[in-house]
């Protein structure tokens, strides 16, 4: 058994490929992590409307999707609020 099929482990490394890529890419904002809801929603509104129960597979996906997302925003706020701090600028050796 590897241990990224632990559902623990997988959802960890998800949510901090997130807050890396939120802390690298300028274009992601802090309201990203709202952007999990619909992914969240996703299988309890598929078997509403179609019927049928998604897949696990399917389900652990979005799952996974929704911590990345998530993780995604709080790399953003992070990015944002140390761009006003004035620690941030002062120069090495100091």
């Amino acid at each position: 058994m590897t241990h990224l099929a632990l559902p623990l482990v997988s959802a960890f490394l998800a949510f901090l490929a997130g807050v890396l890529l939120g802390l690298r890419v300028e274009w992601v904002t802090g309201g990203t992590a709202l952007a999990a809801v619909p992914l969240l929603l996703a299988p309890w509104l598929h078997r509403q409307v179609v019927g049928q129960p998604l897949r696990a597979n399917t389900a652990r996906s979005l799952l996974l999707a929704a911590m990345v997302v998530v993780g995604a925003g709080h790399g953003a706020g992070a990015r944002q609020r140390s761009d006003g701090d004035c620690r941030a600028r002062l120069p090495e050796g100091t």
